[in-house]
């Protein structure tokens, strides 16, 4: 075949393929027609034909759609309506669209990669309206990908893991604070496209995604080292879409590099169970030396219970566990050693030197601070909690606390991954398909889930 056969059909294959993913950013095509020729001189370089020029090599770019994400993407949504011919031709044409796209942008024009994601579609659990989670408010959606900012990476979603906070918004606990929304903020994912400020992540990549979703960065609590405290901070799956979706964006700064000994299910529930369930035994005021032999409470034995017993056991304390469910969550923490289970309004046997609330029960509040010792201390562990009856004021006194913990700190989700990764901690989780999102929230609403729930890719 000649030269110019050779460059004709490298030129109709561009087209045709970027034509399928642009059809919708028509302002593009004559930007796409004008970067067309490098994009087939890369090709042709490639392919050794001769009489072209060699045009720059996208190896390193930063802030373009991997060749990945769009074989991955067409994997996922075969073009049904096309011959199957012309989906092999479509596939054979993905690295043009990759080159075109870094040469057009010059290494990363946001409008112009925005164009491409958003032509291309993805599934997504969406809440309009707050509702009870028996009426099954989440409705499945197909929307554009969502393209990530220069600061932020797209995410292949591959888990998610559900939380009690999950709940709290569904069902209207939480205030609204967009519509619709993408829940979900225990995010498993892949690297699938940069930002073109982003340069500590490379595509490929497997990460996690918590709840903090970004701060200020100016603010006294910023500067101070209690981001979490932050009155501009956004929230995934709450201020900002999660990961219900097949896709995802995060700030880059606030996403963690995942420890290998941890598979995308087990890795999960530890984006927001495990970190706060950290935080917490940082808030009971137990100082590193005081841990062995030391007594800690636990009501409530969900998803943070399961993980911080972990913890606590690892560095040498006894746990006592109060939950009201004896099937699975009673049993749960005989197997991962409690030194004594009981009912949520039970005593324990002996006084605490502290006590961890991660029910969202403000009727535990006076049971926990009659069972633990003067000078102890009672966390409250969760974002959402029912109203705190009085009490006595005896069962405060002798230096007795009570605090709550407000979201994490980046530093929290790190130190917690390796001290989670040197243990092991090892989650215990029950899987639900995506396509049943409705299905998993009903199952931790009704307490049935034995230990943490993780939403997975079909």
């Amino acid at each position: 075949m000649s030269c110019e056969l050779l460059l004709l059909k490298h030129r109709l294959n561009n087209f045709l393929v970027l034509g399928l993913v642009c059809w919708r950013s028509p302002h593009n095509f004559n930007r796409t027609v004008r970067v067309m020729d490098h994009a087939i001189r890369y090709r042709a370089q490639k392919k050794s034909i001769p009489g072209t020029k060699p045009a720059r090599t996208p190896d390193d770019e930063i802030g373009v759609p991997s060749l990945g994400l769009f074989d991955d993407y067409l994997s996922r949504r075969p073009l049904n309506d096309f011959t199957a011919d012309l989906q092999r031709l479509v596939f054979s044409s993905l690295t043009g669209i990759r080159v075109a796209l870094w040469n057009s942008s010059g290494g990363g024009n946001h409008d112009f990669r925005s164009g491409i994601l958003k032509a291309m579609k993805m599934k997504a659990w969406t809440l309009d309206t707050p509702a009870p989670v028996t009426e099954r408010p989440l409705h499945l959606s197909e929307m554009p990908v969502p393209s990530p900012a220069e600061d932020e990476l797209l995410l292949r979603v591959d888990a998610c893991g559900i939380c009690r906070t999950d709940l709290h918004v569904v069902e209207g606990e939480l205030p609204v604070r967009r519509s619709p929304l993408i829940p979900g903020h225990q995010i498993v994912g892949r690297v699938a496209a940069l930002g073109s400020l982003v340069a500590d992540f490379a595509i490929g990549d497997r990460v996690g995604v918590a709840w903090l979703n970004r701060t200020c960065g100016v603010c006294e609590f910023c500067l101070a080292g209690r981001e979490n405290l932050c009155e501009q901070a956004m929230f995934t799956g709450w201020t900002v879409d999660g990961g219900y979706a097949e896709y995802a964006v995060a700030p880059a700064a606030f996403t963690y590099r995942l420890p290998d000994n941890f598979d995308d299910t087990q890795a999960a529930p530890l984006l927001c169970a495990g970190i706060i369930g950290y935080r917490c035994l940082r808030l009971t005021r137990l100082s590193e030396n005081e841990w062995k032999g030391a007594r800690l409470g636990l009501y409530g034995f969900g998803a943070a219970g399961h993980v911080c017993i972990q913890l606590a056991r690892a560095r040498g304390a006894e746990v006592y566990v109060c939950t009201r469910d004896r099937e699975r969550h009673q049993a749960l923490a005989r197997e991962l050693g409690a030194t004594w289970v009981g009912d949520a309004q039970d005593e324990p046997p002996v006084k605490l030197h502290a006590s961890i609330i991660f029910a969202p029960a403000g009727e535990l509040v006076p049971v926990a601070l009659k069972a633990i010792r003067r000078g102890g201390t009672v966390v409250l562990g969760g974002i959402h909690m029912s109203p705190i009856p009085s009490f006595d004021y005896s069962l405060i006194y002798g230096e007795r606390v009570v605090r709550s913990v407000a979201n994490n700190t980046r530093d929290d989700g790190r130190a917690f991954l390796l001290e989670a990764a040197s243990i092991p901690v090892r989650t215990h989780t029950q899987t639900f398909p995506f396509h049943q999102a409705n299905d998993a929230l009903i199952a931790l609403k009704n307490d049935s889930i034995r230990g943490a729930a993780v939403l997975v890719a079909d």
